[in-house]
């Protein structure tokens, strides 16, 4: 597997991959997706900005992940250990629905702390909806730290648990 920045050409399989990963998501009672979030244009733009990267195997996307400094006003609510320093955030993480359970998503975020350390970002921040008991199990796992919860959409959803992960104390191992 090898994970690079998208490319425009990408466009259409990563929507097949997320509209894939949507419709899963909604058969296990999860609303945290739909068909109008993550649409093209959002995609698009990620793409064209240079923070969308996939993860690729014999040349099929089988994941993609958002890496970017861009916060959702939501995020001014949490108390964040990293108040000062220079944050990364994970937005927009799939892995196709054949490739769950099989080290894609770790790969994914261990691409997502490799880039921040590389690029001198003192912490990462994310967030994934209450009933994604597995992503919250992995970050964990990973070392994120629970940090707060938000809510998107005015509050018309169940919350988004925030984490984050100090990486200025090991910058020295990049």
């Amino acid at each position: 597997m090898k994970i690079i920045q998208a490319s425009i050409d990408d466009l259409k399989e990563i929507m097949h991959l997320i509209e894939l990963c949507v419709k899963k998501m909604n058969e296990e009672g999860s609303n945290q997706w739909d068909q109008s979030y993550p649409n093209k244009e959002i995609i698009k733009e990620d793409i064209d900005a240079g923070y969308l990267f996939v993860a690729k195997f014999n040349n099929k996307i089988i994941g993609i992940v958002v890496l970017n400094h861009i916060e959702s006003k939501e995020y001014n609510e949490i108390n964040w250990t990293d108040s000062h320093g220079k944050i990364i955030v994970i937005h927009r993480m799939a892995v196709d629905i054949n490739w769950q359970r099989k080290g894609v998503a770790k790969e994914l975020i261990s691409f997502s702390e490799k880039f921040a350390r590389n690029n001198k970002f003192t912490s990462i921040r994310t967030d994934t909806y209450i009933e994604n008991i597995k992503m919250q199990s992995m970050f964990k796992k990973l070392g994120y730290k629970k940090v707060g919860q938000v809510f998107f959409n005015n509050g018309k959803t169940k919350p988004f648990i925030c984490f984050e992960k100090v990486l200025l104390h090991d910058l020295h191992k990049s």
